[in-house]
């Protein structure tokens, strides 16, 4: 796979999945709370769903494994957006397997970023990445930008909920 945006969204998903399976009780409490069932089975589908659409869209760079990542993310954005707007009171989105994780503005965002970035990967269409140097530092910078996106949805969400 290219070293794109898109990537980093991969690996992201599947650090939410592992996360789920660690924890699944916020992100059934969450799915409670939107008045959807949430037996364990339902959440620990959800986070090896998670994993591997993270998985084959990192691996293959196949055009319908972005797109499946795109649709993920766009169902987290509804998901997201929808607790805000109805004013839900959460303090967990469910995403991280933390429950000092409330749903937010800036996760809304994130994830509308995940979407754009699979489709224009899953349209760009696969490229060679060359061996050597520029693979250990693509490697490098999509694992930083996971990190830093999955900083951004924890530590934001703390955040705003202090400001609110």
């Amino acid at each position: 796979m290219p070293l794109s945006v898109a990537a980093i969204f991969s690996v992201l998903l599947i650090m939410t999945g592992v996360s789920k399976l660690r924890r699944p009780t916020d992100t059934a409490r969450a799915l409670a709370q939107m008045g959807l069932p949430a037996p364990r089975a339902t959440t620990l589908s959800v986070a090896i769903l998670e994993m591997i659409i993270g998985l084959t869209a990192l691996a293959t760079g196949s055009e319908w494994a972005l797109m499946a990542q795109a649709g993920i993310y766009a169902l987290f954005l509804g998901w997201v957006a929808t607790a805000l707007l109805r004013g839900i009171p959460m303090t967990s989105c469910g995403c991280l397997g933390r429950d000092d994780t409330p749903p937010y503005w800036g996760h809304v965002i994130l994830d509308g970023l995940g979407v754009v970035a699979s489709i224009g990967a899953a349209v760009a269409g696969p490229a060679i990445v060359p061996w050597g140097l520029a693979v250990v530092a693509s490697i490098f910078v999509v694992i930083l930008g996971a990190w830093l996106a999955w900083e951004i949805l924890g530590t934001g969400a703390r955040a705003a909920s202090l400001s609110s």
